[in-house]
């Protein structure tokens, strides 16, 4: 019997790996770097950001799958969704503090909430700042936004545990 894989295997496996090239295809370069990747993969990754035609990126994407057969795949798939899984967090953190900004603005309730949920927050700030974003309509309240995130971040720093 042949041990080989069948054509079809082959394809698959090929197509497989052109999606996981594609993938990193969209990766800034903070990001490529926390992954196993090959330097020759990295230049070609930033070389595919660069080209514009579509046939020149078509076969430029080919070669990034054809250099993906000599990488550590798994590792990689791995990685990316390691890193698919910190930027859903932090989606979901950005979205829990635009909730905070809304309800903030609407009614004083959300503030009690607020200061009762997280004690240590400065206050006056706080209400400073909602009292500035309620007074200009136009403003789209960047500094409570601001405000929030970064009180939010520093609860939730590993220094904040101890």
């Amino acid at each position: 019997m042949d041990d080989r894989p069948s054509k079809s295997a082959l394809k698959q496996e090929a197509r497989r790996l052109q999606s996981l090239g594609a993938a990193l295809t969209r990766l800034n370069d903070e990001q490529l770097a926390r992954l196993p990747l090959s330097s020759e993969l990295r230049d070609a990754l930033r070389a595919y950001r660069r080209i514009h035609s579509h046939e020149a990126g078509r076969r430029q994407a080919q070669f990034i799958g054809r250099l993906m057969r000599d990488e550590d795949t798994p590792a990689i798939a791995r990685g990316l969704d390691d890193l698919q899984q910190i930027s859903g967090l932090a989606r979901n953190a950005h979205q829990e503090v635009e909730r905070w900004r809304t309800r903030l603005l609407e009614t004083d309730l959300a503030l009690t909430e607020y200061i009762t949920r997280y004690p240590d927050t400065d206050r006056v700030a706080l209400r400073n700042l909602i009292r500035l974003a309620r007074r200009n309509p136009e403003n789209p309240s960047r500094p409570l936004f601001r405000f929030i995130r970064t009180d939010q971040q520093r609860r939730s720093s590993p220094a904040a545990d101890t």
